[in-house]
């Protein structure tokens, strides 16, 4: 028997189905990255052995920035159900401007949904590097953040939060478990109410998000996490071969 914490990063879907209801045992963990991806997994109530580990970033690598000059901002990949052509209309609707952020994975989408609407308020920044991106972060007032599907976690969230950035998102998959009290929340694909959460997210003062990602979703803190899974997995199998 060799002691085993399994991490599930990804929605339910049919290829793994039959490895995690078979698989949870005293030697067997296996966590998922939200509440809202343990209910997705176990509709019907999570084994003892299935628990929730948030994922973690490093604070000192997305520092935090005092202040914003009035704009918005949003970095993911360029994906339908990242949703970037929601995050610009939102902002435009609001009178804000914005800037996108994040690797083009899909050109057709890109040229069809996003690209025409580029010019003084709609800017593309790039794709940029850690150091490079979280810089650019911290001189925004609010990040959005627009997920078309039930995303596990959000780490984008995360980094821009860490930053100082209240959010704006879309409430779905984990987005309201990650933002919490740090932004403002719209429903599912609700442009209008995106719109409306954005000056209600940057009436929030910038160390209420550091402080959410200090107190929940450091690095270290998923360290500390893993480490007494791993023991605890260890000392089970201890206990049987004793």
């Amino acid at each position: 028997i060799v002691p085993t914490v399994t991490s599930l990063h990804v929605p339910p879907y049919d290829a793994l189905h039959w490895f995690v209801k078979a698989s949870p045992s005293p030697t067997h963990r296996l966590t998922v990255t939200s509440q809202s991806q343990l209910r997705a997994w176990w509709p019907d109530g999570a084994p003892a052995e299935a628990s929730v580990l948030h994922n973690g970033i490093d604070p000192a690598a997305w520092r935090f920035s005092p202040a914003g000059d009035g704009s918005a901002v949003w970095s993911g990949r360029m994906t339908p159900n990242k949703g970037p052509h929601l995050a610009v209309q939102a902002a435009r609707h609001a009178g804000v401007a914005i800037t996108l952020y994040g690797q083009i994975e899909d050109p057709d989408y890109w040229a069809a949904e996003v690209a025409p609407h580029l010019g003084p308020d709609v800017r593309y920044g790039g794709h940029l590097d850690g150091a490079a991106l979280a810089s650019a972060l911290g001189q925004a007032s609010v990040f959005l953040f627009t997920p078309c599907w039930d995303e596990p976690f959000g780490l984008v969230a995360a980094e821009a939060l860490a930053c100082g950035l209240p959010v704006a998102a879309l409430d779905m998959g984990a987005a309201r478990e990650v933002v919490g009290e740090a932004g403002c929340l719209a429903g599912p694909g609700d442009v209008e109410g995106l719109a409306a959460a954005i000056p209600a997210a940057m009436a929030i003062p910038r160390d209420v998000p550091r402080a959410r990602v200090e107190r929940l979703f450091t690095r270290d803190r998923w360290l500390d996490r893993c480490e007494a899974l791993y023991a605890e997995v260890c000392a089970a199998k201890a206990e049987m071969v004793a």
